[in-house]
This record gives structure tokens, C-alpha cells and sequence, in this order.
């Protein structure tokens, strides 16, 4: 498997999206505990989607930048949207956790399986937890909440594609606000 592949960063880019959702499950559900409250969810929230949009971005954005130097010395050619398939490829094991969500609406899929898609969408626990209170079952929740949540997992491959891109144009948020050193061009 080449090193610069779409299959081999698909592969990095999965085992790093099961580390932060498992920090963003540790995060929610300290946090909720902690405050026990709305604020505990709001803040839950926010620290979640500062993990699971920053981290991956950072991530895709170095392949990106790196991808630059290779395309420039014919060792690959541009792909621009490399990083959307390697966010897709990434996100497939959730977008069919997301399809039994609503097949669960429908009673197609036990109706437990809403609190273990809580968990495996760890990321967007606390807006799950608000969106689909935990009192009702899935079959008692409104089709449009239901579907919200199951689309939350589509944030990801825009966040791969958006990377990717910046770093082959070679613009970096971090760079620009000034915390961090520009790179040599």
C-alpha cells in the first residue's frame, strides 16, 4: 500500500477519528456529570466539536501540505478531492450507524440501539442527548430530530475536504492568526 494512497490515509485517518470520539465520549460525559445541568451540556458541546472539527483538520491539512510538495515533483498527481474521499472512507462506518438510527425509528432496528448510537456518535452526545431526550424511545421521537442527529456524521467529511484543500493551497488558519510560525513556502 503506497504511503501517499487514499486507502492508506483512510486507514490513519479512522484509528485517529476512534481516538477523538472516544476523548469526546470521556469529555461529554465528565462535563454533563460535572454540572449536571444545561450548562454542562453547552459546554460539552462546544469542547466536543473543538476535538472532532480542530484535531482531523490539523491532521488532513499536514497531507495536504505534504501532497503539495509531491505533486509538484510528479511523484502524484492533484487530486482535489482527495481529502473528501479519505473523509467519506473515514465516515462509512458511521453514515451505516446513522442509516440504523432511522431504520430504529421505524422499528426495522431494535429500539435500544439509540443508546448505543449515542455513544458510537460521541461527538454530538450532548446535542443527541437534547434532540432526542433519553425519556422517550426512538419510535416516540420526531423523524426530523432523528434525521439531524443522523446527518451530524457528514461534519466530518466536509472537515477532510476543507483540510485537505487548505493545505494544498497552502493557507493555514493557525498561521494567519498567529499562533504558530509560517512554514516555509
Amino acid at each position: 500500500m503506497k504511503k501517499s494512497g487514499i486507502g492508506f490515509y483512510s486507514i490513519r485517518m479512522f484509528i485517529w477519528s476512534l481516538a477523538y470520539r472516544i476523548m469526546c465520549l470521556i469529555v461529554s460525559t465528565s462535563l454533563i456529570a460535572i454540572f449536571n445541568n444545561k450548562l454542562g451540556v453547552i459546554l460539552a458541546q462546544m469542547f466536543c466539536l473543538g476535538i472532532i472539527l480542530v484535531l482531523p483538520y490539523l491532521r488532513i491539512y499536514d497531507v495536504g501540505f505534504n501532497d503539495y510538495n509531491r505533486i509538484n515533483y510528479g511523484h502524484i498527481k492533484r487530486d482535489e478531492l482527495k481529502g473528501l474521499k479519505i473523509g467519506l472512507i473515514v465516515s462509512v462506518p458511521y453514515i451505516l450507524c446513522s442509516v440504523a438510527l432511522i431504520l430504529s425509528h421505524f422499528s426495522i432496528v431494535p429500539p435500544t440501539y439509540l443508546a448505543i448510537f449515542r455513544m458510537i456518535n460521541s461527538p454530538y452526545f450532548s446535542l443527541c442527548q437534547t434532540l432526542l431526550p433519553p425519556t422517550l424511545t426512538i419510535t416516540e421521537q420526531s423523524l426530523f430530530a432523528v434525521i439531524v442527529i443522523a446527518l451530524t456524521v457528514f461534519t466530518e467529511p466536509v472537515v477532510y475536504a476543507l483540510g485537505y484543500r487548505m493545505g494544498l493551497a497552502r493557507i493555514s488558519f493557525t498561521e494567519q492568526m498567529g499562533l504558530r510560525k509560517p512554514r516555509d513556502k
